[in-house]
């Protein structure tokens, strides 16, 4: 199951998945993902993390919650504001700009992977959320001055 509202990732990832008779389920938006997961079962999601609203980040700790999550490849265009290292060596997140045999490659070696479910769901969160864009406020400095305290 492919997750984008990107065109041109979702041409390429249908005409590799087509080349080895594979079937991909397209969504526009993330908003009934998991609603699908749980109707379809697809073996594998490629979830584009450039999705309006930050939608992704939600619908992927949403899918990881559920005990039946199938694996998750994080797909992303900004790779220079993520810190990817650890991410990528792990496999679950890659760039967009990737042949698409990448993707395939990618998802075969996770459903192939002997981690069971749950454990590979709970990686998954911790590694989501060490990723996810922090939207903390930027704090400018105290609204009062308190003489002695700020000098």
């Amino acid at each position: 199951m492919l997750i984008s509202n990107d065109p041109e990732l979702r041409k390429r990832v249908q005409s590799a998945a087509q080349q080895r008779r594979r079937i991909v389920l397209q969504l526009d938006e993330a908003r009934d993902a998991l609603h699908i997961v749980r109707l379809f079962y697809p073996v594998a999601v490629l979830l584009d993390l450039d999705l309006p609203e930050g939608a992704a980040w939600k619908t992927a700790d949403d899918l990881l919650q559920e005990a039946a999550c199938p694996p998750i490849i994080l797909l992303t265009a900004r790779g220079h504001t993520l810190d990817l290292g650890a991410a990528i060596q792990t496999g679950s997140i890659l760039d967009k700009s990737s042949p698409p045999d990448e993707f395939l490659r990618a998802l075969n070696q996770a459903v192939e992977s002997p981690a069971p479910s749950p454990e590979r769901n709970a990686a998954q969160r911790v590694m989501i959320r060490w990723l996810k864009p922090c939207r903390w406020p930027v704090v400018v400095g105290p609204k009062h001055r308190f003489w002695g305290i700020n000098e």
